[in-house]
């Protein structure tokens, strides 16, 4: 389980981080991506914490598939958590490992294979439609990336201020 310090943390900057809420409002899938990535970690550390939990790994992994199918970059959950399993059993994580990759790579190769099937390649044709490599889009790409650090650090920085201040007074340990 996490410590409460740590989970009021994650919560507080979630709750203060502006594109969050902004993406909250206009319905895009981020939230419920995020919502299955906390729940793909919650079930890991429920894993981890209790000995010869498969079906705790294959629900993980089953949540870490619906969060790779709602965001193709949600799959770094998976990746997240099997180096994870790796780092901490060594070896004796094969075992673990194996039937949790293939329970996402169920996931993976179906995906896959429609979009094969319906869009005659990986990707949808909106993807190739919003990417490039024109200098442009370049200058564009960073410019988001510029304003997403300085809306993120508006909010990241008071939020763990708060955080060092609220700490030192133990309310959340």
């Amino acid at each position: 389980d996490l410590p409460r310090n740590v989970s009021a943390l994650a919560a507080a900057l979630v709750g203060v981080w502006i594109p969050f809420g902004t993406w909250l409002q206009v319905g895009m899938e981020v939230p419920f991506a995020a919502f299955l990535g906390v729940l793909a970690f919650l079930l890991y550390f429920r894993w981890r914490t209790h000995e010869g939990g498969a079906f705790l790994a294959m629900t993980t992994a089953v949540v870490c598939g619906l969060a790779f199918l709602t965001r193709p970059e949600a799959g770094l959950l998976f990746g997240a958590i099997f180096i994870d399993v790796l780092y901490r059993d060594r070896f004796a994580a094969i075992p673990k490992l194996v039937p949790f990759a293939i329970v996402f790579g169920l996931f993976v190769v179906g995906v896959t294979a429609w979009r094969l099937w319906y869009y005659h390649d990986y990707v949808p044709n909106t993807f190739h439609a919003k990417v490039g490599a024109t200098e442009a889009q370049v200058m564009r790409g960073l410019v988001y990336v510029r304003d997403f650090g300085l809306v993120s650090l508006a909010a990241l920085v008071p939020a763990l201020a708060g955080f060092v201040f609220l700490g030192r007074d133990n309310h959340f340990n």
